[in-house]
């Protein structure tokens, strides 16, 4: 869903608060409206994660009517009202409800607006299957190729220790040099399996896993992180942390990898409902692409940025990069703290 669509809507939340006298009100997806309840925009007294505690709940003081199904699939979200310790609602709550309901749909079916809320669902679940898969991935490589490279080294070293008795050094020499290979590909394997290993997001809260990484950067890289961070960060749901996750880890390796430096920046803060993540650095820069708008790059040399793009939009943020040629870089980030 654009940036733009979420704004209208949440105009429309707070025309219904102010109205209506309601403590908030929201639109959400229905069908994670007790597991993972995915808010896509609210007003009122509530915060993101007030509503996500409210629908997970299912409480009597909530008023729900379900918004207008979209692109062939059943009805995916509905808008939902709140007041203050009212468990009995009457029809005149209802119909006002329904008319801004009505005001939604309407507001959804303007022309260019192409919209569907299967794909938004779809794309909400996206970056935790995504992550499986991932995982999957790693300990895939870690019990196959990694379990027989670490026993043919074994069985080499074996050899190598036969041959020092038997063999001239010429004859010698080649066991050496496949020896040492293997140990280079099982370290680089290694770094690869650390860099790409999904840490317990369900478990470990966002400052936890931000941290984590940034220090398990700088011991497999050896560039300093300088990492300042609110004492404590608002709870967020698992793709959030996902996104915020890899979206560091992706903006550490690029500057280990282009910036030519051997130091960066990290700071982490929230505000309202949002989590704000900038990193940046004194290096080389560059003259960043487009990532919006007609002219967004789909380069192959800008995967690492496209990634980020994409991990962005997912969860309905925001990705800014600011860099020149000789003048640094700094990539800001804002995500919401509710799905």
């Amino acid at each position: 869903m654009s940036r733009s669509i979420l704004s209208l809507l949440s105009i429309v939340l707070e025309g219904m608060v102010e109205g209506a006298d309601f403590t908030g009100a929201a639109v959400a997806l229905s069908e994670s409206a007790t597991v993972h309840p995915h808010v896509l925009a609210h007003a009122g007294r509530l915060t993101g994660e007030g509503w996500r505690m409210l629908l997970m709940e299912n409480r009597r003081d909530l008023l729900r009517t379900p918004l207008r199904s979209r692109g062939g699939g059943e009805q995916a979200a509905y808008l939902v009202a709140h007041r203050l310790d009212r468990v009995e609602w009457d029809d005149a709550d209802r119909r006002l409800l329904n008319a801004f309901a009505g005001a939604i749909d309407h507001l959804l079916d303007a022309e260019g607006v192409d919209f569907d809320w299967q794909e938004l669902v779809a794309s909400r679940r996206l970056l935790r299957v995504t992550e499986e898969e991932l995982s999957q991935l790693v300990l895939n490589l870690h019990d196959g190729p990694v379990q027989k490279l670490f026993a043919a080294l074994n069985h080499l070293s074996v050899f190598q220790e036969m041959a020092d008795e038997v063999c001239s050094a010429e004859m010698r020499a080649p066991l050496q040099r496949s020896a040492a290979l293997l140990e280079a590909a099982l370290a680089e394997i290694r770094v690869f399996l650390t860099a790409f290993h999904s840490p317990n997001f369900h478990e470990r809260d966002v400052l936890a896993l931000l941290e984590s990484l940034a220090w398990q950067h700088e011991q497999l890289t050896g560039l300093i992180v300088h990492f300042v961070a609110a004492k404590t960060l608002p709870p967020a749901p698992v793709s959030i942390k996902i996104a915020l996750y890899r979206l560091l880890q992706e903006a550490l390796s690029n500057v280990s990898r282009h910036a030519e430096v051997d130091e960066c920046f990290v700071q982490v803060w929230a505000h309202r409902d949002s989590i704000y993540l900038e990193v940046w650095d004194h290096g080389k820069g560059f003259a960043p692409p487009p990532l919006t708008g007609p002219q967004a790059t789909e380069a192959s040399q800008h995967i690492g940025l496209r990634g980020m793009r994409e991990r962005v939009h997912l969860v309905g943020g925001e990705l800014r990069v600011e860099s020149a040629p000789n003048k640094g870089t700094k990539i800001h980030v804002r995500v919401p703290t509710y799905e």
